[in-house]
């Protein structure tokens, strides 16, 4: 239980902290610009284009605009992220049917609760982050986070 609790607590420090599928093996796993190759579908992913595309419908100063065509890369990391995590949860729904239909839910209900019990330290990292800012904000006169509101609002309902 303590090499598999390791493991899962490792993945989650991993996926949060560390670089992402394209830094690491040179893919991306669903998403990317038109003419590159994700790992999983190969060069057969023009839906991702349309998914990049939503994103400026909702820019209104040319900057907005320049930044967009600029930040594709980052955009198309964004897509990609959002749609590996929608199917993880798909497919952790389904395995949880599966297992409460088989009756097998119990046990391993038991083990999941454990193991969020025991992660809860790892978002503990973050409250340094919002300190700072609080603080930043206090002391600077400039602001601290110059981004466009409305994507980074899209990215959160995307997950």
């Amino acid at each position: 239980f303590t090499f598999f609790a390791a493991i899962f607590m490792g993945t989650i420090y991993f996926s949060l902290y560390g670089p992402w599928t394209k830094a690491l093996i040179g893919y991306n796993l669903l998403c990317d610009k038109a003419g590159e190759v994700t790992l999983f579908l190969g060069d057969s992913h023009s839906f991702c284009t349309n998914l990049y595309e939503l994103f400026s419908y909702f820019l209104g100063h040319t900057i907005d605009k320049v930044i967009f065509q600029k930040a594709k890369d980052e955009y198309m990391r964004l897509v990609d992220f959002a749609l590996t995590w929608l199917i993880a949860c798909i497919l952790m729904a389904v395995a949880t049917i599966t297992l409460a239909w088989r009756g097998t839910m119990p046990r391993i209900v038991r083990v999941f609760i454990m193991m969020e019990n025991i992660s809860y330290w790892l978002t503990s990292c973050s409250i340094f982050f919002w300190l700072s800012l609080t603080i930043y904000m206090i002391i600077s006169p400039d602001p601290p986070l110059m981004f466009n509101v409305t994507h980074f609002m899209l990215f959160i309902l995307a997950i």
